[in-house]
């Protein structure tokens, strides 16, 4: 897998994204007016570092989960 322009990312589906520096899961919006996340309201320890999903560069698909024995 390739990173590929965020212009280019799909809706509503979890994503990772960078802005060069930093990768996080985040999920695009359904419509042109709700492009990405407000990161008000979102806790936890991805929003710790400098990141600003407005500096978003590059987007590819989540990889599949690794195969566990059983």
């Amino acid at each position: 897998m390739d990173w590929k322009p965020i212009d280019s990312a799909p809706r509503r589906t979890p994503i990772l994204v960078t802005d060069g520096q930093v990768v996080v899961v985040l999920e695009r919006g359904s419509s042109a007016g709700d492009d990405w996340p407000d990161p008000v309201g979102f806790g936890g320890y991805e929003w710790e570092w400098d990141f600003n999903w407005c500096d978003l560069t590059h987007w590819m698909p989540v990889p599949a989960l690794p195969k566990t024995e059983t």
